[in-house]
């Protein structure tokens, strides 16, 4: 699932330090939270710089259970999810609340 992505999307999975400087190389962007093995029932889109990932280094951001789909294009993301898991993100209440 996680091979078919876009030349434009990252995958961020055991790089929290390579998450974090995307976000910095790309204040407009978007990511996908979701779980290591991407599930239609968890996929929230956030805005690059989301609150929700601000903190500890110490959290386990994309070495843990989750990994970061990150991407310029929101299309772009909603295209892999509906393709790719057959689902549909959520956006982040934070983000576009």
């Amino acid at each position: 699932m996680l091979t078919s992505l876009s030349p434009n999307t990252r995958l961020c999975r055991d790089d929290d330090e390579g998450f974090f400087a995307w976000q910095d190389e790309n204040p407009e962007g978007f990511f996908i939270n979701t779980y290591r093995n991407p599930s239609p029932n968890y996929l929230v889109l956030h805005k690059s710089g989301c609150s929700h990932f601000k903190g500890s280094p110490d959290l386990q951001w994309t070495t843990g259970d989750q990994v970061k789909l990150c991407s310029q294009s929101r299309s772009e993301l909603e295209r892999w999810a509906k393709d790719t898991v057959d689902g549909r993100i959520t956006l982040c209440g934070t983000c576009f609340g």
